[in-house]
């Protein structure tokens, strides 16, 4: 409404003033958008001037006013343009008026101007869904209920039935009672016999209900009917028939559904080397003979299993065979069918995966321990062997490794050690590429098996340590000649770098020697120099700049790592408390 705000000065070309105008306003939505809300309220000043009871730019007004910290005279303007009939009776009006009273605090008042304008206009349908969305914002789900079966009668649309439908599974999921489940389940069944579920969202919610009421064998019959069908994808369908198998104790039942997983592609979806597959299957096995998994399995999971502690279990060694036996099945399958050039991690990763959970759950004084301590280890070593080279090695064993009794930590560095080469400081190979992310790769397992905590103390060892990991790094700056398609400015022994200032600054924690905290920091910003778009030397700086209390130059370096969107809730924590603890949040 606010482009056609009245005609110009007389003399003036109406088109021309027009124009005029709505450059400027988009000024204003530029600036609020930019979050320079003083820079729009100034902006506001002039348009009001010659408009000055114009709804929308009064609306602009308030939300400046809002995000510049003047809540009571926003809600003041607010509140007296929330019974202006223009404003009511437009419902982009009455979004954006909205908007002002939610980033206020007053969501209710912002429900209430659409609640005010459909009691005023009930058959208008837009009003009656801005409400609804409304009620959605404030968790208000019985209401939403309510209207929704209200707008099923009045409008006669089925889309409005099963919102009404999801408003009441929500409202158990906020702490209702649980027979209104039932209830949702009645009406879906009713819906599934008259044909009228005929959308993956509506079959996606009808397995939701019954899960949530635990009817898991059901939901199975409903995925394997027609209704199934909505279903898109094969994979997906296949999936959500394992975990349902899974979660309701079917664990042979389920294991085949994964083993048939393994056999399917679809698009870039290679089924094999899926490691959700994989981790059901293991998963699956393991329960059969009643042995503990991961949390939360078997459903995805990162790479190399979940971070838990299994405990030894008091099976009989005969379990400890079948498990391996039927796990070995799986791993050959998975070898047998590689295809193309280039070998992928899954089967190798897996054989790790299967060994060493079997090493955290056999107690020592089983004679098959000895067997799978051995096998766990060779599976280790043919996986850094083979992937080595890659960046994400050592993190694919994180996990693994931890499962290792403590006193096994040396054995299985001592093995892999010839694996990480000599560095690329003594190192006169063609493939500097690779001398570097071998030894890299070696490094960051030692530091996972806590070899720095043997380290740091030892003083000779110490100097010796930090000088072989800067010594490699300037060899490798001196010697890289970048190969095509590999980032300009990140270098492959930045990891060499980064473990030798967290030396230092390991040192600086044992001794409280602040030399060695301004040293880490010296090191690091060199590596930045390096490679700096390698976001982990800014991480490492802001751990650094704390402990030496420089925050500016901690916020120097949070300001380049150009936090925004989902990072604000990933990366705040970062800087946040120093903020507060140094009185900075004007920063």
């Amino acid at each position: 409404g606010f482009y056609a705000v009245g005609s110009g000065p007389q003399g003036s070309s109406p088109s021309k003033n027009m124009s005029n105008i709505s450059s400027k306003v988009r000024a204003v939505y530029e600036a609020l958008e930019m979050r320079k809300n003083k820079q729009a309220l100034k902006l506001l000043g002039p348009l009001l001037q010659k408009k000055a009871g114009n709804p929308q730019l009064l609306i602009l007004k308030a939300l400046a006013l809002v995000r510049v910290g003047k809540q009571e005279e926003a809600l003041q303007l607010a509140h007296e343009l929330k019974s202006q009939r223009q404003v009511e009776a437009d419902e982009t009006l009455l979004n954006n008026l909205a908007i002002v009273f939610r980033e206020a605090g007053a969501a209710s008042e912002a429900t209430e101007c659409f609640k005010s304008a459909l009691n005023k206009e009930p058959n208008n349908e837009e009003l009656a869904l801005c409400l609804f969305a409304a009620y959605g914002r404030e968790r208000d789900f019985l209401k939403q209920q309510q209207l929704a079966q209200k707008l099923q009668k009045q409008f006669g649309r089925e889309q409005y039935a099963l919102w009404a439908i999801v408003a009441t599974t929500l409202q158990v999921m906020e702490g209702a009672p649980p027979k209104l489940l039932f209830l949702t389940e009645r009406l879906m069944a009713k819906r599934a016999e008259e044909s009228k579920l005929n959308s993956y969202e509506e079959m996606r919610l009808y397995l939701e209900i019954l899960e949530r009421q635990g009817k898991l064998a059901e939901a199975v019959q409903i995925l394997e009917s027609p209704i199934g069908d909505n279903y898109t994808s094969r994979i997906e369908r296949l999936q959500t028939k394992a975990r349902l198998l899974f979660n309701n104790g079917n664990w042979k039942e389920a294991r085949g559904v994964y083993m048939e997983l393994m056999t399917v592609d679809e698009g870039q979806v290679k089924g094999k080397e899926e490691w959700c597959h994989v981790r059901g299957v293991l998963d699956c096995i393991m329960r059969e003979k009643n042995f503990p998994v991961p949390s939360n399995a078997p459903q995805g999971g990162s790479v190399g299993g979940m971070s838990i502690a299994i405990a030894p279990v008091d099976n009989a060694q005969e379990d400890f065979e079948w498990i391996m036996r039927e796990g070995e099945v799986m791993v050959d399958f998975l070898l047998k069918n590689q295809t193309g050039e280039v070998k992928t991690r899954t089967p190798d990763l897996a054989a790790v995966e299967l060994y060493t959970r079997l090493l955290a759950c056999c107690p020592a004084s089983l004679s098959i321990h000895k067997d799978i301590l051995t096998k766990s280890m060779d599976a280790i070593y043919r996986y850094v062997e083979k992937f080595c080279t890659k960046d994400m090695c050592a993190y694919d064993l994180v996990v693994p490794l931890q499962r290792f009794p403590v006193d096994q930590h040396q054995t299985i560095l001592d093995k892999l050690k010839p694996l990480g080469g000599s560095g690329p400081h003594n190192d006169d190979s063609d493939d500097l590429e690779s001398v570097c992310l071998r030894f890299g790769t070696m490094t960051k397992l030692s530091r996972m098996l806590g070899q720095h905590t043997l380290i740091v103390p030892d003083d000779k060892k110490f100097i010796q340590e930090v000088h072989q990991h800067l010594h490699a790094t300037l060899s490798c700056v001196k010697r890289l000649k970048r190969k095509p398609g590999y980032p300009r400015d990140r270098t492959p022994s930045d990891d060499n770098a980064l473990v030798a200032s967290r030396l230092l600054f390991d040192k600086f924690c044992q001794t409280r020697d602040e030399s060695y905290l301004v040293d880490a920091i010296i090191v690091a910003r060199w590596g930045l120099h390096v490679s700096p778009t390698n976001f982990q030397f800014k991480i490492l700086l802001l751990k650094l700049y704390r402990s030496l209390g420089a925050f500016e130059a901690m916020h120097e370096v949070y300001t380049e790592l150009d936090v925004k969107h989902i990072l604000w809730d990933t990366l705040t924590y970062l800087i946040l408390p120093a903020s507060l603890q140094w009185c900075h949040m004007s920063k």
